[in-house]
């Protein structure tokens, strides 16, 4: 995860350490290593197509679309003219044509410090077209990150902030993606603070008439033994619960899978249970948010350990009628160290099959896309499928998850690799 010390080196979630400095010299290092390198892809019924290998800066967080589907948005964690990072957006080409540009690439908003530093979840867009994130650091006195809108006002892109965590007891260090539910309310996570020290679970309400501030509410407060340092977003269930996972804490240490019950008529507080603690055996550690599938079950992701020692995918399936306990079960169980596993949330397709990203592992150790396929009728094995490896040439560490285009094709980013060395977009069409 992101970190900041004060040479200006950071740890991404690969458990990379890395400056500016740094990143230039890998630059400088790795160019001559790329030149007649040619990528691989898996002999599949899949087409993988890079849009843009020249990027500036590596994508932290996916893609995400706009609504009518002209353009896609993301943030570049370390970019803009602060490199204190910044939101991007890219003109999509017209219908009939496939090629991206890194000149369609254009800064929606920069990050100074005082208005938020460190992007580094992506954003995401409602259905008018507004704009909403995380700066993970910065804004405010204490420096502790902020959630921000952008607006459209008289065809101009207006900022705002929504709420600056100054009091650690709200929270610090807000990364993760945000959500936003029919009516408008927003919810995250922050990785720290709040009255345990381990992070909280917040809401943000939309202003009632005549006011202009949003309401702000802590809807859980984790103090180690119920989690400890969500890092990955949250999704909602048709029933209005929301669902998450934490990187740590639980009974073991090793993160945890939660639900947050709506409070009922008349009352403020959500009700929290826990529905796994990760020991080790089933996983640990995982980093993403979890994933509704067209079966109705969550899915998601562990970083570390599972039997093969290098992280897993997992399934949970609601309790029965009259019953409160999900049922898991590890589905795909990588081999390999920490962190070289998936670290990016799952994507689900119509037909029941789950998409997604290691950071490293594959054929060149620089990670690649996979897909699982349910297990046929009376069997349980789902089918594990390479679509790409990466080797630098055409990207490297693909830190987020993919993301469904209007277009019925997958859209995904890698944080290095590419021409530059710095990062792509690409596209895979099923």
């Amino acid at each position: 995860m992101l970190q900041k010390n004060h040479d200006l080196h950071f740890t991404n979630r690969a458990g990379r350490t890395y400056s500016r400095q740094w990143r230039q010299l890998c630059l400088n290092a790795v160019i001559p290593l790329l030149v007649g390198i040619g990528w691989q892809q898996s002999a599949l019924a899949f087409e993988f197509t890079p849009l843009i290998d020249d990027l500036p800066y590596g994508a932290s967080g996916g893609l995400t679309f706009a609504p009518k589907g002209h353009y896609v948005y993301g943030t570049f964690l370390l970019g803009g003219i602060y490199s204190k990072g910044e939101v991007f957006q890219v003109k999509l080409p017209p219908k009939g044509e496939v090629g991206w540009s890194i000149s369609d690439v254009k800064t929606v908003a920069n990050f100074n410090g005082r208005n938020g530093e460190y992007p580094f979840s992506g954003v995401i867009v409602d259905s008018v077209g507004n704009i909403y994130g995380t700066a993970s650091q910065g804004g405010g006195k204490n420096q502790n990150g902020l959630v921000f809108q952008i607006t459209h006002e008289n065809g101009k892109k207006v900022r705002k902030i929504l709420k600056t965590f100054g009091d650690p007891a709200d929270g610090v260090y807000p990364f993760p993606k945000l959500l936003l539910d029919p009516a408008g309310n927003i919810y995250g996570v922050t990785r720290y603070g709040g009255q345990g020290g381990a992070g909280v679970v917040f809401q943000l309400a939309p202003p009632v008439a005549g006011q202009t501030e949003w309401g702000f509410q802590t809807l859980v407060d984790f103090d180690v033994a119920n989690g400890a340092s969500p890092e990955a977003g949250l999704v909602m269930g048709n029933n209005g619960k929301l669902y998450g996972t934490t990187l740590g804490g639980g009974l073991h240490k090793s993160g945890t899978v939660f639900e947050l019950t709506p409070p009922l008529a008349g009352q403020t507080a959500w009700g929290f249970q826990t529905l796994v603690d990760f020991d080790g055996s089933n996983g640990s550690h995982p980093l993403s948010e979890l994933t509704w599938g067209a079966d109705g079950r969550l899915y998601g992701t562990t970083t570390s350990d599972g039997e093969n020692g290098g992280g897993t995918v997992f399934q949970l399936t609601p309790p029965a009628a009259g019953e409160d306990v999900w049922n898991f079960s590890t589905i795909k169980a990588f081999r390999g160290a920490q962190w070289e596993g998936p670290t990016g949330g799952l994507t689900a397709a119509a037909d029941g099959s789950l998409y997604g990203t290691t950071v490293q592992e594959g054929k060149y150790n620089a990670g690649r896309v996979f897909k699982l396929t349910p297990p046929a009728v009376g069997k349980t094995v789902w089918k594990f499928q390479t679509i790409v490896d990466f080797d630098g040439s055409n990207g490297r560490n693909p830190e987020a998850s993919l993301t469904w285009g209007p277009d019925g094709n997958l859209y995904g980013t890698t944080f290095w690799g590419g021409k530059l060395g710095l990062g792509t977009f690409f596209k895979i069409t099923p």
